[in-house]
């Protein structure tokens, strides 16, 4: 690795581009590719790798498969592969173990000098129509935006001469996965807008560390950057909305489910998976967002009136006639609801295949809103209060 050190920030793309000419062409079956980032770390670690990070989860992997066979067209092939969920992972979800990078000197740039800022996010969740305090949700998450990054010295870019993955195997320690060629992944217009690649990273190398692939050390850039030709595009040119992005749109319409809140053990309404949200420039391409919000109705939280008068009185030859309310069930919180026309099939999974062999001609419906009169006259007694 060569070690070039540089006093001052480059502030021009004709400066950049003569910095990198200096490095001269990639070795022999190696390509280049490069990362921006807005702070120098004594690692190159994948966001899996990094201290305290989360894992993905089996949820996360059926979801993006389910997803896939709506997207597909008839002529595309029938099945992701382990790097096409992995990326869609690492890209709209909880990331993995593989590095985000990019063929794009441009793409590089932007986050160089672009940093995520997060924000508290509050909207209302209900079902279509005029607001109605009784039975509309609050919903507060997390939201992030892309600010420009100010701050002396500036911004990192990193350039990479790695070896290229052939498709065989799965991926090596420092390998590069590049994304766009592979059918599924054309439907993403993140990671095509992004020339998303992917590096491979062995945590039983190096813990992962990718840094011993650099070309040379961190080029330190900053604004203005003259005459770079992307540098000033807004965010959702690199993010797009979800109504410019099928992936990102299947990903923000899931529904939402309740998930118990760790610093007050109560549960809340919550997205299923970890999916980001961002603020963008304009209000309209935020809202694509908060208008494909949904909630599986009806809703499994009752308010407070309803939860008083549901209750029905048992007779039990041990211990009598007793009053049973919802207050006193247990509660089981469906994980990831999923909105889907092609579900998968399994030993351990609903099969769709013997539906329409195997239902019923009627079944019974169940409204909680006139859940008192419906007590009554089913069970003979008067509702408690």
């Amino acid at each position: 690795m060569d070690s070039v050190e540089l006093v001052a920030p480059l502030r021009t793309y004709r400066e950049l581009r003569d910095e990198i000419a200096k490095l001269g062409e990639p070795s022999p079956g190696y390509v280049r590719a490069y990362r921006g980032q807005t702070k120098d770390f004594d690692s190159m670690l994948p966001t899996s790798l990094r201290p305290g990070a989360a894992r993905r989860n089996t949820v996360w992997d059926y979801c993006t498969t389910a997803f896939a066979r709506e997207l597909l067209a008839p002529s595309d092939p029938a099945a992701l592969s382990e790097e096409d969920t992995i990326a869609i992972a690492q890209h709209y979800g909880p990331g993995t173990r593989f590095l985000d990078v990019t063929r794009s000197l441009d793409a590089a740039l932007w986050f160089a000098l672009h940093h995520a800022c997060a924000l508290s996010a509050d909207h209302v969740v209900g079902p279509e129509g005029p607001a109605d305090q009784a039975r509309d949700l609050q919903l507060t998450e997390r939201w992030w935006e892309y600010r420009r990054w100010t701050e002396e010295p500036g911004g990192y870019l990193y350039v990479f001469d790695v070896p290229k993955w052939d498709d065989v195997g799965s991926p090596s320690h420092g390998q590069l996965v590049d994304l766009s060629s592979r059918p599924i992944l054309s439907k993403s217009s993140r990671i095509q807008a992004q020339a998303a690649c992917l590096l491979a990273a062995d945590p039983a190398l190096s813990g992962g560390d990718l840094k011993s692939f650099y070309r040379r050390d961190a080029i330190l850039v900053g604004w203005p950057m003259e005459d770079a030709p992307h540098i000033n595009v807004p965010m959702h040119a690199m993010f797009p909305d979800p109504s410019e992005d099928p992936w990102y749109d299947v990903f923000v319409s899931m529904p939402l489910t309740w998930a118990v809140d760790s610093t007050t053990n109560n549960l809340k309404l919550a997205r299923p998976l970890a999916v980001t949200c961002y603020r963008y420039d304009a209000e309209e391409r935020t809202q694509q967002i908060c208008r494909r919000a949904k909630l599986i109705m009806p809703n499994p939280v009752y308010d407070a009136a309803i939860r008083e008068n549901l209750s029905i009185e048992l007779s039990t030859r041990s211990s009598g006639p007793r009053s049973f309310g919802v207050n006193d069930a247990t509660r089981i919180v469906v994980e990831t609801p999923i909105v889907s026309w092609f579900l998968n099939s399994g030993p351990e999974m609903w099969n769709q295949a013997i539906l329409s062999g195997d239902m019923t001609d009627a079944a019974q419906g169940f409204d909680p809103v006139r859940a008192c009169s419906a007590q009554q006259r089913v069970y003979g007694t008067q509702p408690s209060r």
